[in-house]
């Protein structure tokens, strides 16, 4: 005992002491295989820093699993086959440059299982909506978390705050929402601090091909595909090489990359393969009606707004006489261009009470109206439609009242 004790910490090399920070990162494989090689340390963008240790005790290293922290080490530490930087001292830190919004506060929400009553909670922003609980002398609490359960079909409201990661769809992943109660029932037990620690309580080895399938569509649609731009989507190749899924996906920042390689990782071990899919080349990633989608059209979709609609405040008016606006078009996806039809009937947003066009609503458009109404003048049919602001088909003094409160805003 005393000698393999004495080959493992082999080699202790000091150094002055360095602060670190990034997220602290667990590895299960690496060609190391010691206690040197279990944990690692990564900066934002993902890249390897060192690797780092507590010695005999890594088992203390769980709770910082996949969190932002500070690390402070003095000195190396040589095992068999490789070395890492030992830790004096290790914290959760919230001075990451890229910290995510969160609708609420998490400690507004959270609650946590421990011997130590009275706990304090800090919020965190790195990396997630973190809730985190300290004792009274500053020490990070590990709050117990509880069963697996199937959280698929819960609605925990319409927000984008991440609230942990629970089992939904066949799969471990990120749960967003208001609160992890809904109507009176906690399902705080049911959602856990991170993937590694959801998928150790749930896990997927039992899942059939088919299911693995469903679960896999999921997390590349729905909540992970939802926009409002094109710059919160990204086009993310598919498993379709062997098997699995589609070449291309369109999916929003909340990609859930971990689940999805968990769950090729059993379509593989299970056997699962039948087929592949030849893919074009790489298309570009759009937002259509608040959905990611795929295109390979990069300018936007020329087709009228009766089939894409208007902005509000801005009603879908057909002008034959200036512009012919067609009513659909589709993307060829060899060539890239969009092929549309013939006709005119597509519509064209115009601003809700701009009579002159002149791309704002001002007192002209009043003098317009009245100028309609007193027979001055006579509309042409876009005008007449475009001075009708309550709908009711006729132009009187109604109109200009609305208009006017429009350019008193």
């Amino acid at each position: 005992m005393y000698t393999g004790l004495v080959i493992f910490l082999s080699f202790i090399t000091f150094a002055f002491s360095e602060s670190f920070s990034g997220y602290l990162r667990s590895q299960e494989i690496s060609f190391c295989m010691d206690n040197c090689s279990e944990y690692y340390l990564e900066n934002e963008d993902g890249e390897f820093i060192n690797n780092f240790t507590l010695g005999l005790e890594n088992s203390e290293l769980q709770m910082f699993e996949d969190r932002y922290v500070e690390i402070e080490s003095t000195e190396v530490m040589n095992c068999i086959e490789c070395s890492a930087l030992l830790i004096d001292s290790i914290g959760i830190s919230s001075q990451c440059l890229n910290p995510v919004s969160c609708f609420m506060d998490p400690c507004d929400i959270a609650s946590c299982q421990s011997e130590i009553n009275n706990n304090q909670c800090i919020p965190n922003y790195c990396g997630g909506c973190n809730a985190d609980f300290y004792d009274f002398s500053g020490s990070l609490v590990d709050c117990q978390q509880g069963t697996c359960m199937d959280l698929s079909g819960l609605d925990f409201g319409f927000c984008e705050m991440i609230i942990g990661v629970g089992y939904s769809n066949g799969s471990c992943t990120w749960i967003s929402g208001c609160s992890d109660s809904i109507d009176g029932t906690d399902y705080s037990p049911y959602i856990f601090n991170s993937l590694d620690e959801c998928e150790e309580f749930c896990s997927q080895a039992d899942l059939t091909c088919d299911e693995i399938t469903e679960a896999y569509e999921d997390l590349h649609h729905g909540q992970y595909s939802a926009c409002q731009g094109n710059d919160d989507c990204q086009v993310v190749l598919g498993s379709c090489d062997v098997g699995l899924g589609g070449c291309y996906y369109s999916v929003n920042n909340t990609y859930d990359q971990t689940s999805v390689a968990n769950l090729l990782e059993n379509w593989e071990n299970q056997g699962c393969q039948e087929w592949v899919c030849d893919c074009l080349p790489e298309p570009f990633a759009l937002c259509d009606n608040g959905v990611c989608s795929t295109s390979w059209c990069i300018d936007d979709n020329p087709e009228g707004c009766m089939s894409i609609g208007c902005s509000d405040g801005y009603s879908c008016l057909d002008d034959y006489e200036n512009s012919c606006v067609p009513s659909s078009c589709y993307c060829d996806e060899i060539y890239g261009q969009w092929y549309c039809t013939e006709d005119c009937g597509g519509g064209t947003c115009f601003l809700d009470g701009d009579i002159n066009l002149d791309d704002q609503i001002n007192v002209l458009d009043v003098v317009f109206a009245v100028n309609f109404i007193l027979q001055i003048t006579e509309p042409s049919a876009l005008e007449l439609k475009l001075s009708n602001l309550n709908g009711d088909d006729t132009l009187n003094v109604l109109d200009v009242i609305f208009l006017i409160s429009l350019v008193l805003i």
